[in-house]
């Protein structure tokens, strides 16, 4: 039963408050079926919107019975079962991009879907080595996790000795930059750009990623150079918004920034496409 068939059968006993057992009781019935999704997806595409079409996807996938592999659904069906509206499927669709395979066949045109469990299993076993890495592999950060230095006031989420008196800096970040990564104190030192008052355990962690990555290794100095040359990049945009350090950690970022696609065209900032819903 749906939600209009609820209703409907409220009007027929009455509605409200006269028969309000036999409504809860169907109410009971009608949301006896929630979505569940995979508490891990959330990490894999970094939204929870993303997670639940990835699992309500992966649920799908596991009744497929097509040689490819691939099954169709319309965004009608998405909406009903996930309640993503067409915006917010087509945002959580990229974010699934690289575990969710998507293509459109036929006429009319149909949406056809393919999980890739390999990348999820190898997504998922590369997170799970990265929260058990040796101590020689750790990026060096500060042994105080979460910390903030504000005004002068250190506010730690756990605590740890302290070896060394700490100062501030611009923007009332802590002084003790010999301890960050040197990533973070690169950006920093540019006062165009947001500053980074937390290091986090997921910022290490896509920082792990680039690390990886040689071309990140080779430009990302140059990548920080040319984000501070950006009009765009650095606010001159039509919502004001600027980079900032989980710009800079996207997988794509500093190819996109090093190919030259948020250069200034012609003295006037350039206007890129950007998905501003992907959490900067």
């Amino acid at each position: 039963m749906t939600l209009p068939e609820l209703f409907h059968e409220a009007n027929k006993v009455g509605g409200l408050p006269k028969h309000l057992e036999e409504i809860l009781d169907l109410l009971d019935t009608v949301l006896d079926r929630p979505i569940a999704y995979h508490r891990a997806f959330v990490d894999l595409t970094g939204s929870l919107s993303a997670a639940v079409l990835l699992s309500q996807a992966y649920y799908w996938q596991k009744r497929c019975k097509s040689e490819d592999g691939f099954w169709w659904k319309t965004q009608e069906d998405w909406k009903e079962e996930t309640g993503h509206s067409r915006k917010e499927l087509e945002t959580a669709r990229k974010a699934c991009s690289d575990f969710l395979e998507h293509d459109r066949r036929g006429i009319p045109c149909r949406s056809f879907y393919r999980v890739n469990r390999n990348a999820i299993f190898l997504k998922l076993r590369e997170l799970s080595e990265q929260t058990r890495l040796p101590e020689s592999d750790k990026l060096e950060c500060p042994k105080v996790t979460n910390q903030l230095v504000l005004n002068g006031q250190t506010n730690r989420s756990e605590t740890t000795p302290e070896t060394t008196p700490e100062t501030t800096d611009r923007g009332g970040i802590s002084n003790t930059q010999s301890s960050l990564p040197e990533e973070v104190q690169a950006w920093n030192a540019h006062e165009e750009l947001p500053t980074v008052l937390v290091v986090s355990s997921k910022r290490l962690t896509q920082l792990r990623s680039r690390r990886k990555d040689p071309f990140f290794v080779a430009n990302w100095k140059t990548a920080i150079d040319r984000i501070c040359q950006s009009s765009f990049l650095t606010g001159q945009n039509d919502r004001g918004w600027k980079a900032d350090f989980d710009f800079f950690l996207r997988p794509d970022a500093v190819a996109k920034i090093m190919e030259g696609k948020y250069d200034n065209r012609n003295g006037a900032a350039s206007r890129p496409e950007i998905d501003y819903s992907k959490g900067f």
